[in-house]
């Protein structure tokens, strides 16, 4: 069965502040995501460090949050701070999103605890385009107990059809030191880190602002 997590509307008025700091009561009113498993090195065991994803939306923006607690967060690897760098050796967060629900094409976000950027297309769930670049807010804080991220994503970044109120999703987390890659769904170390075709749903996004497409 593939999961879901409902997505919980808020007024524009009572978004989150945009700064790493997921202390905003807010984001309290959200469903907690907060079962992972293993890919690596131990496929299907339960995560080695808890990590809590919520989401919030309004007519405009998308609204995430991921605390990625860490019992050593002295040994987390944090090192790229530059837009669309290579993350790829850096304790780093995650997410989807198919607005289509094609389980082939997704756009992709991922942070690491300096707050550095990455985003792309993906499609036919293989073909990774870095060189795609979107207008949208991401922010990190570390704390003593692992790192927190809060990204704020307008919807008219996306494709999609007003209609379908519920998105394909995919949530991930990478702790370098471990060697320990965390996912969602589709728990098998076979799984390619972009395949959505299994993954999960993102439900509710109803009465949102489609834009005109201009920036």
């Amino acid at each position: 069965i593939r999961p879901s997590v409902a997505a919980v509307h808020i007024d524009a008025s009572e978004a989150p502040t945009i700064d790493g700091d997921i202390s905003d009561p807010v984001w309290q009113r959200a469903e907690a995501i907060d079962e992972f498993y293993q890919l690596d090195p131990d496929t299907g065991e339960e995560e080695s460090e808890l990590t809590v994803v919520r989401f919030l939306y309004d007519e405009n923006n998308l609204y995430v949050s991921i605390y990625a607690y860490d019992r050593e967060p002295d040994l987390q690897v944090a090192r790229n701070k530059s837009r669309d760098g290579n993350l790829g050796v850096d304790d780093t967060v995650r997410i989807y999103l198919d607005p289509q629900n094609t389980r082939r094409n997704s756009y992709y976000f991922e942070m690491n605890a300096l707050g550095a950027r990455v985003d792309a297309l993906i499609q036919n769930n293989t073909d990774y385009i870095k060189e795609w670049n979107t207008i949208w807010t991401g922010r990190a804080m570390k704390a003593e107990n692992g790192f927190s991220v809060e990204m704020a994503i307008p919807f008219r970044d996306f494709s999609f059809d007003p209609a379908k109120p519920d998105w394909v999703l995919e949530i991930s987390r990478n702790i370098r030191r471990k060697g320990e890659r965390i996912r969602w769904t589709s728990i098998s170390a076979a799984t390619y880190f972009s395949d959505i075709t299994n993954s999960g749903t993102l439900t509710g996004i109803e009465g949102i602002n489609t834009g005109l497409g201009l920036d």
